[in-house]
């Protein structure tokens, strides 16, 4: 009786292949072609994929680690490790744990550490709305206690101009 033992194994998508459609993959999958489409795998699994240097990708792609020489058109996510190569060219936002980054390596968007993703993104417009408003509740109440007849006088004691107010 044959045991059959499921072994962890790489994927290759040939330089003279294209491919369109999405892609849910284990273990590894290395590009040399082209995809047009989603690359997909388990955050918590062991995962890699790679986009080598022949290698185009039109579609996000969210692995656990990724590893990119070649040409992304879309936004990428590594939950573990991003390692862009000298030739690398992402166009699009890019989240990740750890990265490294060669010489010569692009990225046209936004580079998001992970955490970030668990903060708000109006989180500053929330602070900066409670000061303004802070600011304005202080003003109110400030200008509430001054008398009219005050007024002026203020304006000529705050003027940045001698004589300003003077009579």
């Amino acid at each position: 009786m044959l045991k059959s033992k499921s072994r962890k194994g790489a994927s290759l998508i040939a330089s003279n292949m294209e491919i369109v459609g999405d892609l849910h993959f284990q273990d590894q999958l290395i590009i040399d072609g082209k995809l047009v489409g989603n690359v997909y795998a388990e955050p918590d699994s062991s995962s890699i994929f790679t986009v080598s240097r022949t290698a185009s990708v039109k579609g996000s792609i969210h692995v656990p680690t990724v590893y990119i020489n070649g040409s992304v058109e879309g936004s990428v996510r590594s939950d573990k490790m991003l390692v862009l190569g000298e030739k690398a060219q992402i166009s699009g936002d890019t989240t990740y744990n750890f990265i490294q980054v060669a010489r010569g390596a692009q990225v046209d968007g936004t580079l998001m550490h992970i955490s970030r993703l668990a903060e708000p993104m109006d989180k500053s417009a929330d602070k900066q709305k409670g000061f303004f408003q802070k600011m304005s509740t202080a003003a109110q109440a400030a200008t509430s206690k001054q008398k009219e007849s005050d007024l002026p006088k203020l304006a000529a004691e705050s003027s940045p101009l001698p004589n300003q107010g003077k009579s």
